[in-house]
């Protein structure tokens, strides 16, 4: 006797024990996880019970269908296509004593795809207690529980809020007050008021206000531009021009005369060059070459030798002076 508590005693022992006690629960759990217990009680007046039930192949007796009238549609605990697979009825019978309670009296309902047709109607003291099995569900998609199928959750404006967006925090163009701001004086505003679309409170987060205010800047900037854009001065192309150019002269033209001294009246020798291209045109350089090269070959010079350098240096002195 004393070996066996010793045993039973035993840290190993006990923390055996205890892991499969948490097994057999959890085993149990997993498979009661489909299955439903149900209640149904008279309401009032009425006492319909409305399950209208079929045979299957694949599963047995299942929910056809729930009138809107009967007791299984009003509980909002069942649904169509659940597997039957217990039904019984709990009804109190009289008080023998004064100290004792009523003694429960329970019937069995054979399951049946007419089970209801022939039970229709319950009396107040009656309960009806329906187990259900919910079917196994499909077999997922594969690729099911890839990321990229999850799509974030897009938030979308209210037309209310809006329409206090534009009259209280964005209008006629500017900003009247920041995020935080807004934030706090919206969610003052709307208080507990609850939106009819989506069930949420009326007023919005305060990121969802930022990004809103963004994109007003930005439609703001963008009619400010235009609306520059069609007050500008025209060229002599027909192309808009801006306040730069407008000021530095009239278009291309302009700052093309700007940039050159056509009169030849610039500093220096690139001046100098330049008034005599202005009087003679392009031909005075070229006369005093060829008379260069005469006189040269009238002393008797080697000009056959030196045209070429001549040439050379010609070019190169005109490069240099433009």
């Amino acid at each position: 006797m004393a070996k066996e508590r010793l045993r039973t005693r035993d840290v190993s022992t006990m923390l055996a024990l205890s892991a499969e006690a948490h097994a057999e629960g959890y085993r149990e759990r997993i498979a009661n996880l489909r299955t439903v217990e149900v209640k149904l009680k008279v309401t009032g007046s009425n006492s319909y019970i409305g399950i209208e039930l079929e045979e299957s192949s694949d599963h047995g007796i299942v929910v056809k269908s729930l009138p809107v009238s009967g007791l299984g549609f009003r509980s909002a605990q069942i649904q169509a296509g659940w597997i039957l697979d217990a039904a019984r009825t709990e009804t109190k019978g009289t008080v023998t004593a004064v100290d004792k309670e009523a003694e429960l009296i329970i019937s069995t309902i054979d399951i049946t795809s007419t089970c209801f047709d022939e039970f229709k109607w319950m009396t107040p003291s009656q309960t009806l207690v329906l187990t259900f099995r919910l079917p196994a569900p499909d077999i997922p998609l594969h690729g099911i529980a890839r990321k990229g199928l999850h799509k974030g959750v897009q938030f979308k404006f209210h037309e209310e809020q809006l329409a206090w967006l534009r009259a209280e925090v964005f209008a006629d163009g500017k900003e009247k007050m920041r995020d935080k701001q807004a934030y706090e004086t919206m969610r003052a505003h709307f208080d507990t008021r609850v939106r009819t679309d989506v069930l949420g409170p009326m007023w919005a987060p305060r990121e969802q206000l930022g990004k809103w205010l963004a994109d007003q800047r930005k439609i703001a900037k963008a009619a400010r531009k235009a609306k520059k854009a069609s007050h500008g001065i025209e060229g002599e192309g027909g192309e808009q021009l801006t306040k730069r150019s407008r000021n530095s002269g009239a278009g291309k033209g302009g700052k093309a005369a700007k940039g050159r001294d056509l009169g030849g009246k610039g500093k220096g020798k690139r001046g100098a060059d330049g008034s005599d291209m202005g009087a003679n045109g392009g031909t005075g350089k070229r006369q005093r070459k060829a008379q260069y090269k005469e006189s040269y070959k009238g002393k008797g010079g080697m000009a056959e030798d030196d045209d070429d350098e001549s040439d050379n240096e010609a070019e190169e002195e005109e490069a240099g002076d433009y």
